[in-house]
């Protein structure tokens, strides 16, 4: 629907209001809440700047057009407007005053409404004037306006509009707005566009609010600078223009939110029962032990299996294609995850371990992954595949772990291999080749921030990550307490079961590692190859 802006081509200068406007930010922000107001309020369909008045609002109301003038007043003073203010003529000019203004503005074919915002407060004679229009039916506001009315044609006398409307009617159609300062104008549009922002699922940043809401004003500021004589359309800004302001303004929002969207902030999901737990800070050794349980008198194996497929994702693809996916991508997000799984030529064992020990720092130590290495690295470049940093007030700490699922039933042998094999994650040149993997491969502006950064650097010293390394060691290995089957005192079988493996475990560990913070992470399995076989055919599906 297109509105004629209220712009005589025989009267038009830009004499007036549009030379006048230098430093009406005022103004501009006033004219931008209207314009937010034209998003929310189907009645409204058009705003102008400095046309038939510093501001003109075009409405649709009862099927009629009705044009609102607004006049924004911000000029200086100790007292609040009054009677006499409104009323007196500059030079005793007829037509001078403010109620003479405002009413000559009513010159054009339409109803007419009017407003006054200002920044100055109105005294007690004028306070009737800003009742909402909704709430003018109480019969003392009707006898307050009659009343204003009269005190007000008996100073100006005879006084009406182009179009016939007299003072008393002029009264009745006038509100008065007081918002406050133009901080307080600009801080509550903000808040406005925030919640908009809420209404259509978004959040944005106070920096990206800040931004939108600087090209909205920019809007109005532009419209009202125009000239009416050489181009009156462009005073004027329709409600479509505003959608596909909005609409635009939304996409880029979205846009900008998964580019900065902290992708592993999000509510993980429990699965196990701690089981036994054991810190040894002075040796710098700790046990955590975790329990799948029994569940109708069968082992969960299944449900374990779907539980560790649904992290993947966060194992195979990187952090901006987890951002940019929602839920109408998922299919495909896990068709990314499939054919990662193809690429990579996965051993699925190994897979499954490293899901469990993933799942456990994620949600039980709210960590982030460093990199995501299933995606970015070959398997030849990399002898740990889960690096995270675990969030601490003391400071924030590198975990670069080692999993192993084991059917073996020599758990010396076991414990012997794992030995070794953490060895290696302190070797200078193990953690050389990984600073380099994290500065290559990581993309912060999806992650948190972290007080690691200091040591993600292409020159940091070697002796500041051994400062901050932990190394989460994590072994699922088939139980036989849960080989036996389902028993009232399971539960503590297994925690002497997980203690005597920890004790054997810790006894193992080289003196390489007596500067190193070391976590073992124990889970009794019951049938591993089954559990493994669960888990391919969980991805598979």
């Amino acid at each position: 629907m297109n509105i004629t802006p209220l712009v005589d081509p025989y009267a038009a200068s830009d004499a007036g209001g549009v030379k006048a406007r230098q430093g009406f930010t005022f103004q501009d922000h006033v004219a931008a809440s209207f314009l937010l107001d034209m998003l929310s309020d189907p009645a409204l369909l058009q705003v102008e700047c400095e046309t038939g008045d510093d501001i003109a609002l075009r409405w649709l109301r009862n099927g009629a057009d009705v044009t609102e003038y607004v006049q924004v007043k911000i000029t200086d003073g100790e007292s609040n407007w009054n009677l006499t203010e409104i009323c007196e003529r500059r030079a005793k000019r007829v037509g001078t005053s403010l109620v003479e203004i405002s009413l000559g503005t009513d010159k054009f074919p339409v109803d007419a409404l009017f407003r006054f915002i200002s920044i100055r407060d109105v005294n007690h004679t004028l306070r009737p004037l800003k009742t909402p229009r909704d709430r003018r039916f109480q019969p003392h506001v009707v006898d307050a306006l009659t009343k204003l009315g009269t005190q007000i044609s008996n100073k100006l006398r005879g006084v009406t509009s182009p179009n016939g409307k007299s003072v008393p009617e002029w009264v009745q159609a006038c509100l008065w707005q007081v918002p406050g300062e133009k901080e307080a104008v600009q801080q509550k549009n903000i808040n406005r566009i925030h919640r908009l922002f809420e209404s259509e699922g978004e959040a944005i940043f106070a920096s990206a609010s800040a931004k939108i809401y600087e090209g909205l004003v920019t809007i109005a500021r532009n419209a009202g600078d125009v000239s009416m004589v050489d181009h009156p359309a462009k005073k004027a800004i329709s409600k479509q223009a505003m959608k596909g302001w909005w609409d635009e303004t939304i996409r880029d929002a979205r846009r900008l939110n998964r580019t900065f969207m902290k992708v592993y902030q999000v509510q993980t999901t429990n699965f196990f029962a701690a089981l036994h737990d054991v810190q040894e800070s002075t040796i710098r050794r700790s046990l955590a032990s975790y329990d799948a349980e029994f569940d109708g008198g069968e082992w969960r194996n299944l449900e374990l299996a779907k539980y560790l497929a649904g992290w993947i994702p966060e194992l195979i693809l990187p952090p901006r294609m987890l951002a940019q996916c929602n839920h109408l991508q998922a299919r495909e997000l896990l068709a990314k995850t499939s054919q990662a799984l193809k690429d990579k030529n996965i051993d699925y064992e190994d897979l499954l371990s490293q899901a469990m020990l993933h799942a456990i720092l994620r949600h039980h130590y709210s960590s982030e992954p460093t990199l995501c290495k299933l995606h970015s690295v070959s398997p030849d470049q990399s002898d740990c595949m889960n690096g995270h940093v675990v969030f601490d007030p003391a400071g924030d700490q590198l975990w670069l772990g080692h999993a192993r699922i084991t059917v073996s039933d020599n758990w010396d042998a076991v414990t012997t291999l794992l030995s070794s094999e953490l060895d290696a994650l302190v070797h200078q040149d193990f953690l050389r080749k990984e600073r380099d993997l994290i500065i290559q491969f990581r993309e912060p502006q999806y992650l948190k921030e972290t007080t690691l950064t200091k040591v993600f650097q292409e020159f940091a010293k070697l002796d500041d990550i051994v400062s901050i390394l932990n190394i989460p060691v994590l072994v699922a290995y088939d139980s036989s307490v849960l080989e036996a089957g389902f028993a009232a005192d399971y539960v503590e079988k297994l925690k002497a079961e997980v203690a005597d493996s920890y004790q054997e475990l810790k006894s193992k560990l080289s003196s390489k590692l007596t500067d190193i913070r070391v976590h073992v992470f124990l889970v009794p399995i019951y049938d591993s190859v089954q559990l493994a076989d669960n888990f391919k055919r969980s991805l598979e599906n």
